[in-house]
């Protein structure tokens, strides 16, 4: 058996000094691209809902949301609740939230006669605390951040604000800047004039069209105190918010809706889900490329050399070694496209994002390679390649002695 191995490696590595050099270089190129195609798509995909992940927990949801209990409009006792799950090992901070709709009104002209309202979020928080739970405050397009003596001011979206800062102007209130004043109508009927001292973008037009005030100032507008609509729990990293809400509930809060970033957001389930047969699409393209290129290789390889095949069968050389020479050629092939799709990818892509990366409106995106989906790749592309070298040798291999030196 070893002694056949290295006769077909002899014939193989003959095969593949004495052939044509285009093909020693082009083959292991499709073949590279081919496996650089779905390891790209794949890690284009992975970076775009890890973007967009970050953005729900960035500004959004947090790791962990609580919420009132069913028929409660509040989560009450407040500031103990945030103290005691901020006691929890690895609870990285705790931010509380009144939330309300309220309707806009804004008057550029001060004249009564060009006044636009629409209906946004209005969002109560604490300057100080917020920063450590989400990254409205690193998100400012104008303007500056809430602080906690601020009362009739307010922070705003970009899709709020409008003027171009958007993306959607229609349902914006069409070009506040920082220091106008727009007029707000609480759904308790108490109206405000607050002052814009900060425009804010972080991509997202879900966050965008939300507007923030201090908690304080939302106490005093709507008379309640140490409550909240909603309470985010920031960990340093994902993967624990299930350990941490068993702990949470363990503290006695077993009424209230307490649940993952996950839990309150199908968005990125669906999107991973549509990547997913994309993802698949391309791949069958790619590998149906890389193993046409093999197979026409090979083929036309043995059809050329269907002679020199027949006299090897006539002295005695088995099919079988023939054949597993082949399949060596087929293997250094694979392996040499393997090799370049590495240098591709780590050393051209990979750069390449982390330098410049893809704008996608909502997010700059990355490529994040996953090792596991490289070696996939890899093993996907090489398996496919080795039986489309397999076929054409074995159909040549199984003509008569006398057929194939005849031709």
């Amino acid at each position: 058996m070893w002694n056949d191995l290295k006769i077909s490696s002899f014939l193989a590595y003959k095969s593949i000094l004495k052939g044509n050099r285009a093909v020693l270089i082009l083959t292991p190129v499709v073949i590279s691209f081919s496996i650089a195609n779905i390891a790209f798509s794949d890690s284009l995909f992975t970076g775009v809902i890890r973007a967009l992940e970050g953005q729900l927990i960035d500004n959004l949801f947090s790791n962990i949301l609580i919420e009132p209990e069913d028929d409660h409009t509040y989560i009450t006792s407040v500031d103990e609740v945030v103290a005691k799950v901020s006691s929890i090992p690895g609870v990285l901070a705790v931010a509380p939230h009144y939330k309300t709709s309220a309707q806009f009104s804004f008057d550029p002209e001060k004249d009564n006669t060009h006044v636009t309202k629409r209906g946004y979020t209005v969002v109560g928080i604490d300057p100080l605390v917020e920063p450590d739970v989400t990254k409205i405050s690193r998100s400012m397009l104008e303007g500056r951040y809430l602080e906690p003596s601020d009362r009739d001011s307010m922070l705003i979206g970009a899709e709020v604000a409008g003027g171009g800062k958007g993306s959607f102007e229609k349902i914006s209130l069409g070009g506040v800047n920082v220091g106008d004043k727009v007029r707000v109508s609480h759904s308790n009927g108490i109206v405000r004039e607050y002052k814009v001292i900060g425009i804010f973008k972080t991509g997202m037009d879900g966050i965008d069209i939300m507007t923030f005030v201090t908690r304080k100032e939302f106490e005093a507008t709507h008379g309640v105190t140490d409550r909240a609509h909603e309470i985010m729990v920031r960990l340093p990293q994902l993967g624990n918010e299930e350990k941490i809400i068993a702990q949470i509930r363990a503290l006695g809060y077993t009424k209230e809706k307490i649940g993952p970033w996950s839990s309150f957001s199908n968005f990125t389930a669906n999107m991973s889900s549509s990547f997913s047969i994309l993802n698949f699409i391309t791949g069958v393209i790619s590998l149906v490329v890389a193993c046409t290129t093999i197979f026409i290789v090979i083929f036309i390889h043995v059809v050329n050399k269907k002679r020199q095949l027949g006299i090897l069968k006539a002295i005695g050389v088995s099919e079988q070694i023939i054949i597993n020479s082949y399949l060596i050629q087929t293997l250094f092939y694979g392996f040499a496209g393997a090799v370049l799709s590495l240098g591709i990818m780590y050393g051209v892509a990979n750069p390449y994002f982390n330098y410049s990366p893809l704008d996608m409106g909502f997010a700059k995106v990355r490529l994040l390679i996953q090792p596991l989906g490289m070696l996939k790749s890899v093993v996907i592309i090489v398996g496919a390649s080795l039986i489309a070298g397999f076929i054409p040798a074995w159909m040549t291999v199984r003509q008569s002695i006398i057929k194939a030196i005849w031709g």
